[in-house]
């Protein structure tokens, strides 16, 4: 059997976004309808038990990085949220009523939880799948673990994964990524290292580390034009603009970035209590008017009554 780990809001926003509205009453409903039948549709191709994933706080980010995710406000952007906000209740319950278990990371994101199931549960299950638009899970990616683009239901696997990213391994996507900076996040880089310097250094020393030790120990770097810039990460030369040494930066982007080994306590992390129960999910989609789901009520079930109804260990 398979496990396949859904990035909760990211699902929702993206359905709120792009699929058709629906409403019942004045609550628009798309994001229930769309999240629930895609998460059903996946884990019926995957053979997989669900767990649902939700965003906390960003608390422990913030303390890294004060900057982390602080955006000028977007009045559409927030609409949406609001909009998502009153249908996430549903979403849980819907959950709850099909027996998937559900976790929060308090003062973590959805990816913080990915990142620590993908390490206690490996080994339990034949392949894991990490259902998101968040490119940041790729870092996750290995012979057992795949990442499904919520976008078009695409698969990354180890062994497209330079295809894909255009760096070799998990390990140099993400501290490619850390020399970048990650805008979405508002996360700066370490200045003068742009994606195309990063993944040519990458792709001829493996990782930042190894570019040190070149540096350090008088070698010559190959010649591009980046060797500057990484010359001077190397030596930690101070940036200005941040206040602090470019491999600082460096390090502290690691440290916002990483998923793998990222500290969750057990304290932070609160599971939504599971109820299976078919006729209070009937219910709950004759309120939310899902005749779709309804009409096949006994199928939509099939895959969570296969595949679910056992814990892990978040």
């Amino acid at each position: 059997m398979n496990l396949l780990l859904v990035d909760a809001h990211s699902q929702g926003y993206y359905h709120q976004q792009s699929a058709a509205t629906l409403k019942v009453g004045d609550m628009e409903t798309q994001a229930v309808y769309n999240t629930l039948r895609t998460v059903k549709r996946l884990a019926s191709i995957q053979k997989a038990r669900v767990v649902i994933l939700w965003d906390g706080k960003t608390v422990k980010r913030n303390a890294i990085y004060a900057d982390y995710k602080k955006r000028e406000p977007n009045p559409d952007m927030e609409a949406m949220k609001e909009k998502f906000k009153l249908q996430r209740p549903y979403i849980q319950k819907a959950f709850s009523y099909l027996g998937v278990e559900q976790f929060i990371a308090e003062d973590g994101e959805a990816d913080d939880l990915a990142g620590l199931l993908v390490s206690t549960e490996k080994g339990k299950y034949e392949h894991i799948y990490l259902l998101s638009g968040d490119g940041d899970y790729k870092q996750l990616v290995d012979e057992n673990v795949s990442f499904i683009n919520q976008r078009d239901d695409s698969i990354l696997r180890l062994d497209k994964f330079f295809e894909d990213t255009g760096y070799h391994t998990p390990l140099a996507f993400i501290q490619g990524k850390a020399l970048q900076g990650d805008t979405s996040d508002t996360i700066p880089g370490v200045g003068g290292i742009g994606e195309k310097g990063a993944k040519e250094f990458l792709a001829e020393y493996g990782s930042v580390a190894e570019i040190r030790r070149v540096v350090l120990s008088g070698e010559a770097l190959m010649k591009n034009r980046s060797r500057k810039a990484f010359e001077k990460l190397s030596l930690n030369e101070f940036n200005e603009k941040q206040g602090m040494g470019m491999m600082d930066i460096f390090k502290r982007n690691l440290r916002l970035m990483m998923l793998r080994g990222c500290p969750l306590k057990p304290d932070t992390i609160t599971s939504i209590p599971m109820e299976y129960d078919p006729e209070k999910l009937r219910q709950l989609m004759l309120e939310l008017n899902f005749q779709t789901i309804l009409e096949d009520l006994e199928v939509f079930l099939t895959p969570f009554e296969r595949y679910g109804l056992k814990g892990v260990s978040a």
